[in-house]
């Protein structure tokens, strides 16, 4: 079986050609690059040959700028007989469904009421073979190495423990900002 790479990154800004051009260089090994708060106004499109797919951003009031925003490109390298990906069930999450894999790139601003974090969390189906990551915005303290913690990271605590889900960060990355 060949591994999967995936690559999940915060831009924080709007994605501008040079910036995924040096991101696509140093990512020529991942075959899955989600990319949140991509700041993308509708219908833009990168010029790359990695095939992509937006959730795009949403106007910012007395501003010319977005905000918001989740992008997945796909190596062109990459090889799969089954592969799709939804935009359009959320402006919170993009899912990506690949050879029985179930991926679902999650953001939920600091805005978002907590609860309804957790809901919008929830409505995923969780098998063996999902996966979610993403900007869920909560300080989970302890559990992460964290020095804080918000409410909603109490409630995504429980999620977590409720769901019997991995946190790989608490492993990988403890006591690291991500």
């Amino acid at each position: 079986m060949r591994k999967l790479n995936i690559a999940c990154i915060n831009a924080n800004a709007k994605l501008r050609q040079e910036s995924i051009d040096s991101i696509l260089f140093y990512c020529k090994n991942v075959d899955l690059l989600f990319i949140t708060e991509t700041w993308l106004p509708p219908d833009t499109y990168i010029p790359t040959l990695w095939k992509q797919f937006h959730i795009y951003g949403e106007p910012v009031i007395r501003s010319e700028r977005f905000q918001k925003g989740i992008s997945l490109f796909i190596n062109p390298e990459l090889t799969t007989t089954k592969l799709y990906v939804d935009t359009k069930s959320s402006q919170y999450f993009l899912s990506c469904f690949l050879d029985g894999l179930k991926i679902h790139r999650f953001y939920l601003p600091p805005s978002l009421d907590h609860s309804t974090a957790i809901q919008i969390l929830s409505f995923i189906p969780l098998t063996s073979s999902t996966i979610i990551c993403g900007d869920i915005n909560a300080r989970i303290c302890k559990e992460s190495g964290d020095t804080r913690w918000n409410t909603r990271g109490t409630k995504f605590c429980r999620f977590i423990q409720q769901n019997s889900l991995f946190n790989w960060n608490a492993l990988k990355q403890y006591a690291i900002p991500t």
